[in-house]
This record gives C-alpha cells, structure tokens and sequence, in this order.
C-alpha cells in the first residue's frame, strides 16, 4: 500500500502517464502492427483490415518499417493533443465566455464504498500546475525515453 503521503502531484502524474502510455500509446501501436502483420482475428473479420494486412504484408520491408513510423507519430500526437486539451492549454476557455477549465484528479479512497459515494481520502489535482512541466510535455519525454 502507498502512503498517503506519497501522493503528491508529481507522483499522480506520473502514474496517470504510464498508464496512458501503456493503454493509449503502446497497446494501441502493438495491435494495429499485430492486425498489420497477422490479419485481423476472429471469424468475421474486418474486410477494411483484412484488405490494409495484405497490401502490408506485400510492402518492401524499409516501406513497412515506414508505416510502423507514422503509426507511432501518429498515436503519440493524438494523446500528445488530448493531453494539451486535459493540461488547458487551447486558446481560451471550453466554454465560450465562461471562466473554465478541465480538471483531472488521482484520487484514493478508504474503501469500495467511498469509492461509490464519491468520498475520497485523498484528491491530488494533475493538470493546471504551475510547479511542474505540463503533462503533454512529461508524455512527450516519457515516450522518447522508452523509444
């Protein structure tokens, strides 16, 4: 079990972006490079998919190395961007002419029912700080790092 005293902001970021990366970045990649390079899976499959494995599959191998790129670029822009929008960081506010903003929280509860009730023990804001880097910036680091 964490300590309480543990979960500071920096801390919950850094687990709201690992996971982020590993369910958003990295399983997304894996399984559209497994339905590129094995075809999709299951009985009814998708003709879409299907027809995208064997035009893959014929590419020259620097041009498939080529695709795998772009897919890359292409889904760490896409949760780059959704984390600019989470960090606040669009010009002006979501709501036209209203004073507002996205707040994401990591929060810890005693038990199942707090859970349920919406009582947390502790609630630790992840986006809207001015101590730390923003967390599109930290995903952008995390992701070269593991690259």
């Amino acid at each position: 079990m964490i300590d309480s005293n543990q979960i500071d902001r920096k801390f919950a970021v850094n687990v709201f972006l690992h996971l982020v990366a590993k369910h958003a970045y990295n399983a997304v990649i894996k399984s559209k490079i497994s339905i590129l390079e094995n075809g999709p899976l299951g009985r009814r499959t998708n003709n879409e998919q299907t027809a995208l494995h064997k035009w893959y599959v014929n590419l020259g191998e620097q041009d498939r190395r080529n695709v795998i790129t772009i897919l890359q670029d292409a889904v760490g822009m896409a949760v780059f961007s959704t984390l600019v929008v989470l960090d606040n960081k669009t010009v002006g506010y979501p709501i036209n002419e209203q004073v507002s903003d996205f707040a994401l929280y990591l929060q810890t509860y005693e038990n199942v029912n707090d859970l349920k009730s919406g009582s947390p023990k502790i609630s630790v804001r992840l986006n809207n700080s001015t101590d730390l880097e923003d967390m599109h910036d930290e995903f952008g680091f995390l992701i070269r790092e593991n690259t």
